[in-house]
Protein backbone atom coordinates (compact mmCIF):
# COMPACT_ATOMS: atom_id res chain seq x y z
CA UNK A 1 0.00 0.00 0.00
CA UNK A 2 1.03 3.38 -0.65
CA UNK A 3 1.23 6.65 0.94
CA UNK A 4 -1.88 8.59 0.65
CA UNK A 5 0.64 11.69 0.99
CA UNK A 6 3.36 11.53 -1.00
CA UNK A 7 1.88 8.12 -3.21
CA UNK A 8 5.31 7.08 -3.42
CA UNK A 9 6.57 5.62 -0.39
CA UNK A 10 5.42 2.36 1.55
CA UNK A 11 2.54 3.36 4.19
CA UNK A 12 3.41 1.87 7.60
CA UNK A 13 0.92 4.29 9.30
CA UNK A 14 -2.36 5.14 10.19
CA UNK A 15 -3.05 9.08 9.75
CA UNK A 16 -6.65 9.69 11.05
CA UNK A 17 -6.23 13.22 9.71
CA UNK A 18 -6.16 12.04 6.22
CA UNK A 19 -8.04 9.09 6.23
CA UNK A 20 -5.42 6.13 5.37
CA UNK A 21 -1.83 5.13 5.57
CA UNK A 22 0.94 7.11 5.59
CA UNK A 23 4.54 6.56 5.58
CA UNK A 24 6.76 7.35 8.34
CA UNK A 25 8.80 10.14 6.45
CA UNK A 26 5.70 11.89 5.78
CA UNK A 27 3.76 11.44 9.34
CA UNK A 28 7.48 12.99 10.71
CA UNK A 29 8.19 15.77 7.89
CA UNK A 30 4.57 17.09 7.79
CA UNK A 31 3.19 16.89 11.11
CA UNK A 32 1.30 19.72 12.14
CA UNK A 33 2.74 21.73 8.97
CA UNK A 34 1.25 20.34 5.70
CA UNK A 35 -1.10 17.29 7.53
CA UNK A 36 -2.96 19.13 10.31
CA UNK A 37 -2.63 16.25 12.78
CA UNK A 38 -5.93 15.28 14.93
CA UNK A 39 -5.76 14.90 18.53
CA UNK A 40 -6.23 10.96 18.04
CA UNK A 41 -3.51 10.36 16.46
CA UNK A 42 -1.41 7.89 18.02
CA UNK A 43 1.86 9.06 17.21
CA UNK A 44 1.30 12.92 17.76
CA UNK A 45 1.79 12.08 22.13
CA UNK A 46 4.64 10.28 21.14
CA UNK A 47 6.06 12.80 18.73
CA UNK A 48 5.28 16.04 21.23
CA UNK A 49 7.19 14.52 24.12
CA UNK A 50 10.18 13.66 21.69
CA UNK A 51 10.40 16.81 20.61
CA UNK A 52 10.25 18.53 23.77
CA UNK A 53 12.71 16.28 25.71
CA UNK A 54 15.15 16.85 22.55
CA UNK A 55 13.94 20.69 23.63
CA UNK A 56 14.93 20.58 27.00
CA UNK A 57 17.98 18.91 26.94
CA UNK A 58 19.18 21.70 24.25
CA UNK A 59 17.82 23.91 26.80
CA UNK A 60 19.98 21.97 29.62
CA UNK A 61 23.51 21.96 27.67
CA UNK A 62 23.05 26.01 27.71
CA UNK A 63 22.67 26.38 31.10
CA UNK A 64 25.36 23.78 32.13
CA UNK A 65 28.26 25.70 29.28
CA UNK A 66 27.47 28.81 31.52
CA UNK A 67 28.28 27.67 34.82
CA UNK A 68 31.78 27.96 36.01
CA UNK A 69 33.05 25.90 38.58
CA UNK A 70 33.48 27.28 42.23
CA UNK A 71 36.23 28.36 43.41
CA UNK A 72 37.97 26.95 46.50
CA UNK A 73 38.19 29.53 48.79
CA UNK A 74 34.20 30.03 47.98
CA UNK A 75 33.60 26.43 49.91
CA UNK A 76 34.24 26.93 53.28
CA UNK A 77 34.19 24.12 55.44
CA UNK A 78 30.61 25.25 56.64
CA UNK A 79 29.20 25.15 53.56
CA UNK A 80 30.72 21.64 52.53
CA UNK A 81 28.95 20.82 55.61
CA UNK A 82 25.80 22.17 54.34
CA UNK A 83 26.15 20.14 50.92
CA UNK A 84 26.51 16.85 52.36
CA UNK A 85 23.49 17.33 54.80
CA UNK A 86 21.26 18.07 52.01
CA UNK A 87 22.43 15.79 49.82
CA UNK A 88 22.26 13.35 52.55
CA UNK A 89 19.05 13.63 52.65
CA UNK A 90 17.88 13.45 49.16
CA UNK A 91 19.72 10.07 49.26
CA UNK A 92 17.72 9.32 51.65
CA UNK A 93 14.37 10.50 49.79
CA UNK A 94 15.45 8.44 46.75
CA UNK A 95 16.00 5.70 48.64
CA UNK A 96 12.50 5.79 50.17
CA UNK A 97 11.02 7.16 47.10
CA UNK A 98 12.07 5.55 43.99
CA UNK A 99 9.95 7.40 41.29
CA UNK A 100 12.19 10.52 42.26
CA UNK A 101 14.38 11.69 39.29
CA UNK A 102 16.89 14.33 38.64
CA UNK A 103 14.19 16.80 37.48
CA UNK A 104 11.95 16.43 40.60
CA UNK A 105 15.27 17.06 42.19
CA UNK A 106 15.84 20.18 40.46
CA UNK A 107 12.73 21.61 41.17
CA UNK A 108 12.48 21.27 44.43
CA UNK A 109 16.39 23.19 45.40
CA UNK A 110 15.36 25.58 42.33
CA UNK A 111 12.01 26.58 44.96
CA UNK A 112 14.25 25.98 47.91
CA UNK A 113 16.48 29.02 46.54
CA UNK A 114 13.70 30.85 46.03
CA UNK A 115 12.07 30.39 49.18
CA UNK A 116 15.35 30.41 51.38
CA UNK A 117 16.10 34.61 49.33
CA UNK A 118 12.40 35.32 50.54
CA UNK A 119 12.96 34.10 54.07
CA UNK A 120 16.35 35.84 54.51
CA UNK A 121 14.60 39.15 53.26
CA UNK A 122 12.11 38.93 56.56
CA UNK A 123 9.51 37.97 54.74
CA UNK A 124 7.22 34.65 55.21
CA UNK A 125 6.15 32.79 51.91
CA UNK A 126 6.80 29.66 50.57
CA UNK A 127 6.28 28.64 47.31
CA UNK A 128 5.39 25.04 46.53
CA UNK A 129 5.29 22.58 43.68
CA UNK A 130 2.45 21.25 41.94
CA UNK A 131 3.60 17.61 42.37
CA UNK A 132 3.26 16.39 46.50
CA UNK A 133 6.58 14.25 45.55
CA UNK A 134 8.06 17.65 45.11
CA UNK A 135 6.99 19.03 48.07
CA UNK A 136 7.49 16.24 50.29
CA UNK A 137 11.57 16.32 49.58
CA UNK A 138 11.32 20.57 50.03
CA UNK A 139 9.92 19.62 53.61
CA UNK A 140 12.69 17.30 53.82
CA UNK A 141 15.34 19.55 53.58
CA UNK A 142 13.52 22.41 54.85
CA UNK A 143 14.01 20.46 58.19
CA UNK A 144 17.75 20.30 57.49
CA UNK A 145 17.46 24.47 56.91
CA UNK A 146 15.47 24.92 59.69
CA UNK A 147 18.37 22.77 61.95
CA UNK A 148 21.19 24.52 60.49
CA UNK A 149 19.44 28.52 60.75
CA UNK A 150 17.74 28.29 64.55
CA UNK A 151 20.11 25.83 66.03
CA UNK A 152 23.67 26.30 64.76
CA UNK A 153 23.10 29.93 63.31
CA UNK A 154 24.35 29.32 59.91
CA UNK A 155 24.08 32.60 57.58
CA UNK A 156 21.14 32.32 54.92
CA UNK A 157 23.80 33.54 52.39
CA UNK A 158 25.88 30.12 53.01
CA UNK A 159 22.70 27.99 52.41
CA UNK A 160 21.51 29.81 49.78
CA UNK A 161 24.99 29.70 47.56
CA UNK A 162 24.93 26.22 49.05
CA UNK A 163 21.71 25.20 46.99
CA UNK A 164 22.71 27.27 44.16
CA UNK A 165 25.67 25.24 43.57
CA UNK A 166 23.53 21.69 44.47
CA UNK A 167 21.23 23.41 41.41
CA UNK A 168 24.25 23.36 39.10
CA UNK A 169 25.60 19.78 39.87
CA UNK A 170 22.07 18.68 38.98
CA UNK A 171 21.73 20.70 35.83
CA UNK A 172 25.01 19.36 34.70
CA UNK A 173 23.81 16.01 35.45
CA UNK A 174 20.67 16.18 33.56
CA UNK A 175 22.68 17.96 30.69
CA UNK A 176 24.81 14.47 29.85
CA UNK A 177 21.45 13.85 28.96
CA UNK A 178 22.41 9.64 30.01
CA UNK A 179 19.84 8.79 32.31
CA UNK A 180 17.70 10.97 34.52
CA UNK A 181 18.53 9.76 37.29
CA UNK A 182 22.16 10.38 37.21
CA UNK A 183 22.92 12.82 39.88
CA UNK A 184 20.98 10.49 41.84
CA UNK A 185 22.83 7.30 41.20
CA UNK A 186 26.39 9.45 41.81
CA UNK A 187 24.47 10.32 45.34
CA UNK A 188 24.22 6.50 45.62
CA UNK A 189 27.77 5.75 44.50
CA UNK A 190 28.74 8.36 47.04
CA UNK A 191 26.61 7.63 50.53
CA UNK A 192 25.83 3.82 50.26
CA UNK A 193 28.77 2.79 52.29
CA UNK A 194 28.66 6.33 54.28
CA UNK A 195 26.88 6.87 57.44
CA UNK A 196 24.52 9.39 57.92
CA UNK A 197 26.59 12.96 58.76
CA UNK A 198 24.38 13.77 61.83
CA UNK A 199 25.42 9.99 63.68
CA UNK A 200 28.98 10.78 64.29
CA UNK A 201 29.32 12.07 67.75
CA UNK A 202 32.07 14.72 67.34
CA UNK A 203 31.10 16.63 64.12
CA UNK A 204 34.68 16.82 63.51
CA UNK A 205 34.88 12.85 62.73
CA UNK A 206 32.28 13.24 59.85
CA UNK A 207 33.37 12.90 56.43
CA UNK A 208 33.37 16.24 54.16
CA UNK A 209 32.51 15.83 50.97
CA UNK A 210 34.88 17.98 48.19
CA UNK A 211 31.52 19.06 46.51
CA UNK A 212 34.26 19.76 43.51
CA UNK A 213 34.48 16.47 43.16
CA UNK A 214 31.14 15.73 42.55
CA UNK A 215 31.23 18.19 39.66
CA UNK A 216 34.40 16.51 37.93
CA UNK A 217 32.77 13.62 37.62
CA UNK A 218 29.21 15.43 36.47
CA UNK A 219 31.33 16.14 34.04
CA UNK A 220 32.79 13.01 33.01
CA UNK A 221 35.84 13.90 34.26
Amino acid sequence: MRCVSCHQKKAKRSCPALGGMICPQCCGNKRNTEIKCTGDCAYLPKAENYHAQKKELKELKDRARQIKPPEETEFSEERRMIMLRCTAVIFDFYEETPKLVDKDVQEALELLVKNCRTRGAGLIYAQRADRPMVNALISEIEEVIDHLVNKEKTKMDDIIYTLERLVDMVIISRSRGESDRYYLYLLRGMFQNMPYPYEYEDEEDSPIVDPRIIGRKQRGR
